[in-house]
């Protein structure tokens, strides 16, 4: 039933008002508890609720995100170059649960927005949307563009995506929109191949602690091998020619998060060599597993204190 005029509802034992309904409202025969429920699953999906907690206080402390797969341990087999490939994860913090790019508004965007987002002129975003689609990342139906859901996903993973989580071979992340946004629109310079970088890092992060490793899915962190900037340079098919610009695209004082702390962190851990620092991956902006304070603590106390994550706390065994 459809209210013709707003309403108010009233005990009828005790003549209390205990509620109000707006004119216009839907008034259906529930429970409380199937009221308080079906309101749970709408905040929590209109705010792109994050699996790790297990309660909802009505926010998500570290905000929207989306899916991204890989293949573990194998570079991006992405047929797209660094400018595009950063352009593509963009795109993918506006994609709908359903996959179709929109605005905050539900607005689907047409490519005078894509031309704001990406900050480049009406011509050049034009080039980027084909790039894409002919690389089967983006597609478009009826002038409105969609994103690959085998690569990317919004929401509750499907059965044949949640399958494949925690094998050797998968890689699953998710990426934060508001950082992944925040970071974009404020590297000064080289914003795309700063970004693209970081990115390519994502096959080789290992799940507990998010750090770079050449064999991320080996349980011994000695056997993992985890990297250091040189040899990340190297993992990622980096030459020589340009380590330096590697190591200034991650350097931990130029690509910065909102809130200060270093996209990509150096870091010492317990179990390796004391004069080695190894990459992290910030945990607000790329993220896999599930022991996300421990890995805040070790990219947040690392500049003050040696070691890292105890072993204790290393007991992650699958990708959410």
């Amino acid at each position: 039933m459809i209210l013709p005029q707003d309403a108010i509802l009233v005990n009828q034992f005790t003549g209390e008002v205990i509620g109000t309904y707006p004119k216009g409202a839907d008034l259906c025969c529930k429970s409380l508890e199937e009221r308080e429920r079906s309101s749970f699953y709408a905040a929590r999906d209109r705010l792109g609720f994050d699996p790790r907690y297990r309660t909802f206080d009505g926010d998500v402390e570290h905000g929207s995100f989306t899916w991204f797969r890989c293949e573990a341990g194998e570079p991006l087999n992405l047929p797209i170059g660094n400018a595009d490939l950063v352009r593509l994860f963009l795109l993918s913090t506006y994609a709908s649960y359903k996959g179709k790019l929109v605005a905050s508004n539900k607005k689907p965007l047409g490519i005078q927005e894509y031309a704001g987002i990406f900050r480049v002129s009406y011509g050049v975003a034009a080039e980027t949307l084909s790039r894409l689609e002919e690389a089967n990342m983006i597609r478009r139906e009826s002038g409105v563009y969609w994103i690959n859901q085998k690569v990317f996903c919004r929401g509750k993973l499907s059965t044949r995506w949640a399958g494949r989580v925690g094998k050797a071979e998968a890689t699953t992340v998710r990426i934060y929109h508001e950082q992944f946004r925040w970071l974009y629109d404020n590297c000064e310079r080289q914003r795309a191949g700063r970004l693209s970088y970081v990115i390519k890092l994502i096959p080789y992060l290992r799940r507990d602690m998010n750090a770079v490793c050449a064999y991320p899915m080996c349980p011994e962190l000695w056997d993992a091998e985890p990297q250091t900037v040189t040899r990340a340079a190297k993992l990622i098919g980096v030459d020589s020619s340009h380590s330096r610009q590697f190591k200034n695209a991650i350097d931990e004082m130029t690509l910065i998060l909102s809130d200060g702390s270093p996209a990509v962190a150096q870091v010492q851990m317990d179990g390796m060599p004391e004069d080695k620092r190894y990459l992290v991956v910030n945990p607000h902006l790329i993220y896999g597993g599930t022991e996300f304070d421990a890995v805040d603590d070790l990219i947040g106390g690392g500049y003050e204190k040696e070691g890292g994550v105890p072993d204790s706390e290393e007991n992650n065994t699958g990708v959410c």
